[in-house]
């Protein structure tokens, strides 16, 4: 298991908050069978590589292996295991350590089971799903991402000035688009069928038939998007046959297909579904990165007839010097693709992530069914599993998204 994209810390900077280093641990062994009539085996590992010699009979040569080609220790067993010449490995532990966490060995003979070999290193995967676990709980509390990444997110307009994004810093915005429009529609004519369903990844469309005759719920079709324009998504769709049709809305044949929304598993068995795209980007928007807040177009109406128009409370701000439009109501109708987030984690946040962690890390170590304990002069009470407690929510809220939130979806 590796640390996940959105890991707040690192497991370096986790072994220096709680000032105990990961101790090395049995992670494989591995010794030649003598089979094919070989005579010698040794085996090295380098910064990088596993090194596998066999001298003499039919499998003689020398196998490199490159140590992050594999994930985990297990799935260096299963390459050293598909190269079918002899080699007999044991993975230990709980085979998800980093193979790159090896310790380094000259080469050293294997030759036979007497001279099996056993290769120590660092098994990082506890600290990893603690600081998985802590960065998530993390997030979830703060209602926000915080690693610098790609978004694509609709949004419900409210009729106000301003549209908060769910995620800041904003480093940039790519489109804002109000509304969106039928690309094309997709349906499938199987008469026999029981469902039938579209959706679509980002990456590909697929189509899935369950039943009957051209039943592919096992072996689904597909449709790579790529490059391909709307009017070629409709060809490559009405070629696969199982009963799928496509046709494209008025207009839209040169759309490219990458502007798409995601959707999942859209029921279109003998009903047109329409898979949509956003409109025209608008082209006049203001940006406050820092806060993650956007407004739209600077018109001439005054503002005190657009909160006449709108029907606004008094006490709701308005732009009024730079005269800001608002975001027109409606129900997830306004489309925003932005990057936002840190490339370099604030520290203070990090040194959270490295507490919350810590305290999982503690909590799993001791007895869960275990409340309270009484010996000679010592005593123990535990309150339970809580690991957020309000202090540290306290000091989590400066980076806590602040309401109002406006109703949203990751598309």
């Amino acid at each position: 298991m590796a640390l996940a994209s959105n890991a707040l810390t690192t497991v370096a900077s986790l072994e220096a908050y709680i000032r105990r280093p990961i101790p090395d641990s049995d992670l494989m062994t591995i010794y030649h069978d003598e089979s094919a009539s070989a005579t010698a085996a040794t085996v090295e590992v380098t910064e990088t590589t596993l090194v596998l010699v066999i001298t003499g009979g039919g499998n003689a040569g020398t196998d490199t292996l490159t140590l992050s080609a594999s994930g985990t220790m297990t799935a260096l067993k299963t390459a050293i295991d598909a190269l079918s010449e002899g080699w007999v490995v044991r993975v230990l532990g709980s085979g998800n350590a980093d193979p790159q966490r090896l310790k380094v060995r000259t080469a050293t003979s294997a030759f036979g089971s007497a001279n099996e070999l056993w290769f120590q290193g660092v098994d990082t995967y506890a600290y990893e799903q603690n600081i998985n676990a802590a960065s998530d709980a993390i997030e979830r509390y703060c209602g926000r991402t915080f690693a610098s990444g790609k978004h694509q997110q609709l949004y419900s307009g409210s009729g106000r000035d301003t549209l908060r994004l769910r995620n800041f810093p904003v480093t940039s915005v790519a489109r804002v688009s109000v509304g969106r429009i039928s690309a094309f529609s997709v349906s499938n004519s199987s008469s026999d069928a029981k469902e039938a369903t579209v959706s679509n990844d980002l990456t590909n469309l697929t189509f899935k038939v369950y039943g009957g005759t051209n039943d592919t719920e096992s072996s689904p079709d597909t449709v790579t998007i790529g490059s391909n324009t709307v009017a070629q998504l409709v060809v490559l769709i009405n070629a696969l046959g199982n009963g799928w049709t496509a046709t494209a809305s008025g207009g839209s044949d040169a759309w490219k297909g990458t502007e798409l929304f995601k959707i999942e598993s859209s029921g279109c068995l003998r009903i047109a579904v329409s898979l949509y795209a956003p409109v025209e980007a608008e082209e006049d928007i203001r940006l406050d990165g820092t806060a993650g807040l956007l407004r739209r177009g600077f018109g001439t109406e005054p503002w005190f007839q657009r909160r006449r128009r709108t029907h606004l409370p008094a006490h709701i701000p308005y732009v009024a010097a730079l005269g800001g439009d608002i975001w027109p109501e409606g129900q997830l109708n306004i489309f925003v693709d932005y990057t936002a987030g840190y490339s370099t984690i604030p520290f203070d946040l990090e040194m959270l992530c490295n507490e919350l962690a810590a305290t999982i890390m503690r909590a799993g170590a001791r007895d869960s069914a275990l409340t309270s304990e009484t010996g000679a002069g010592y005593s123990y009470s535990a309150s339970g599993a809580l690991w957020m407690t309000d202090g540290f929510r306290e000091r989590l809220n400066a980076h806590r998204s602040l309401p109002p939130f406006p109703e949203f979806m990751d598309v």
